[in-house]
């Protein structure tokens, strides 16, 4: 078997495109988590959730819950602030930070 000698650039395309393919696997696997004022994520009945998943928005479905998809995440913690909406199904480490001041508690999705 003979060994070819590596152009640098494709070398470091192949690297780039792991470290990419890590990265998305990395990203792809974050926990999500429900958070809720209540508590209690297996009572969501006639409750509004923002979700962005369809697996978080099943799991609010199935709990009676109202799914809001897709639900504009910029404004998402000041509705979950003024009340608009009773809970978030999210991965996003910002707004649960944010909304723990308003007396939310985030638990990962079961």
């Amino acid at each position: 078997m003979r060994f070819r000698s590596c152009d640098p650039s494709r070398l470091m395309a192949c690297a780039a495109l792991a470290f990419l393919c890590t990265t998305v696997s990395a990203i792809a696997a974050s926990p999500e988590f429900i958070c809720l004022k209540s508590g209690d994520a297996a009572s969501l009945e006639e409750l509004s959730i923002a979700c962005y998943s369809d697996k978080g928005c099943a799991y609010v479905e199935q709990h009676k819950g109202e799914a809001l998809r897709d639900y504009d995440e910029g404004s998402v913690a000041a509705a979950l602030g003024r009340e608009k909406i009773e809970g978030i199904v999210t991965t996003s480490a910002p707004i649960m930070k944010k909304i723990k001041g308003y007396g939310y508690s985030c638990v990962p999705l079961p």
